[in-house]
């Protein structure tokens, strides 16, 4: 019998990556083994804090690796105006010391388990981990919440009019994970702006206690940014649904695409460009929104 894979969330916590980390946390049969706290939404040093938060006040099951920033370049982003100053909306979680990235790699490179990878944020330290020969060789799948690809026509990036924010982030990482052989998809905007939730219906039955208003004020922190932001009524819930993709608890539609390069520089930084003779990915172009929306009314039913 095949030994269940170490799974590993590399994750920029971020008010959506809250609650996907939430949501694994209630269906993960096993749970998550590892989570890296990677920067994007804010500074990796805040989204250790953050993770470290989330583990004391829910109970996450996994052990904690201190992550690392995307280098600095021209038009790098941070997403405060989504996420508040310290990432978790109104929260500023206490400081936290989580062990460094190269323990996890010495941890995986011991462990003779099949690696599964889930990567809800800039794909920095997903590169840095398959770099290493013999995590690409026991790499099992590799799933990225990133990109865009125009599937439905309309609307393109979240961040400039061609990238999505994980993409333009660390465009060099996220292709380097593509072109690394380890067999990886793409969950893009394509299918996670499929569906925008109201605030009502993602706190629709949610529990009255202390977990349960800490939700409550994360989904509503989110939802008056993306108002603000001139996004819709609602809000998307990109890195949840990528995490009920991951653990099959929901159906996509997949597509394949011919990728040639994620743009590194210019004003189409971020950029995922198809062409003949590129490197076939796999993404999602839209899942069972209704199923979903079940699905995460169990979570905050159980709060």
């Amino acid at each position: 019998m095949m030994a269940a894979p170490l799974s590993v969330v590399s994750t920029d916590v971020g008010i959506d990556d809250a609650l996907a980390l939430l949501f694994l946390n209630h269906f993960g049969r096993p749970p998550v083994d590892c989570i890296v706290a990677t920067g994007g939404n804010v500074r990796a040093e805040l989204v250790a804090n953050n993770c470290a938060f989330l583990r004391d006040e829910f109970g996450l099951r996994a052990d904690l690796y201190a992550g690392t920033d995307p280098a600095p370049a021209a038009g790098r982003a941070e997403a405060t105006d989504v996420h508040g100053e310290w990432g978790l909306g109104p929260f500023r979680a206490p400081t936290a010391h989580l062990p460094p990235l190269r323990a996890l790699i010495e941890r995986l490179e011991a462990d003779e388990r099949p690696l599964d990878l889930l990567v809800l944020g800039p794909a920095t330290d997903a590169a840095l981990l398959l770099r290493r020969p013999a995590l690409v060789a026991s790499t099992r799948r590799v799933l990225l919440m990133a990109g865009v690809f125009a599937e439905h026509g309309g609307r393109m990036g979240n961040v400039t009019p061609f990238a999505e924010f994980n993409a333009y982030a660390d465009p060099e990482a996220a292709w380097e994970v593509m072109r690394s052989g380890a067999p990886c998809r793409l969950v893009p905007l394509d299918a996670t702006e499929g569906r925008l939730y109201r605030e009502e219906e993602l706190l629709e039955g949610a529990g009255t206690g202390r977990r349960a208003r800490l939700v409550a004020d994360l989904v509503r922190h989110a939802h008056r940014a993306h108002v603000k932001l001139g996004q819709g009524d609602g809000m998307f819930m990109h890195d949840i649904v990528a995490a009920a993709v991951w653990v099959g608890l929901i159906e996509a539609d997949w597509r394949t695409a011919s990728v040639r390069e994620v743009v590194a520089t210019g004003p189409r930084r971020g950029m995922i460009v198809e062409g003949a003779g590129g490197v076939p990915v796999e993404y999602a172009c839209r899942f069972d929104a209704e199923h979903f929306l079940a699905l995460w009314r169990e979570v905050v039913a159980a709060l």
